[in-house]
Order: structure tokens, then C-alpha cells, then sequence
């Protein structure tokens, strides 16, 4: 899960360069992804949709254009 939450962390560094140098913003996602409330990110207790929800309420916050109509992919 940390490797995971790193990639998500190194995506939103590169995809917005305004923010790159903001360690404070990078070190507050993660400390909130990472938060007891996430449930560790899992499918136990729903916590990977409400990580999903999270992130892609920041996508929206940032402008950021969702693909097709919204910022999720579904996948079996």
C-alpha cells in the first residue's frame, strides 16, 4: 500500500508543477491518505472508495478535467 500511495504522491508532484516544491501540500495528502479514517486504503470498512472520493474531490478542487465524465475507472 505505501508504494502505492507513493505513486499517487510522485503523480500529483509531476502532474501539477505548482505544487512541486509544496512539501507541506504533498506531506498533508499523504498524512490524510495514511490517516486512521482511510482504513489503511483497503476494501475492508470501504476505505479504497473513500481514498478514491478524496482524491478525486482534490482532482475537482484543482480544475483538473476528468477523463470521460468522471475521475474514476472501472476495473473487474
Amino acid at each position: 500500500m505505501k508504494k502505492r500511495l507513493l505513486v499517487v504522491a510522485a503523480w500529483l508532484v509531476f502532474t501539477f508543477p505548482c505544487f512541486s516544491q509544496n512539501i507541506t501540500f504533498v506531506r498533508g495528502l499523504i498524512d490524510t491518505l495514511t490517516s486512521p479514517g482511510f482504513h489503511g486504503r483497503g476494501y475492508v470498512q470501504d476505505g479504497e472508495k473513500t481514498a478514491a472520493k478524496y482524491i478525486a474531490g482534490k482532482l475537482e478542487k484543482l480544475h483538473v478535467k476528468p477523463f470521460k465524465n468522471n475521475y474514476f475507472q472501472q476495473f473487474n
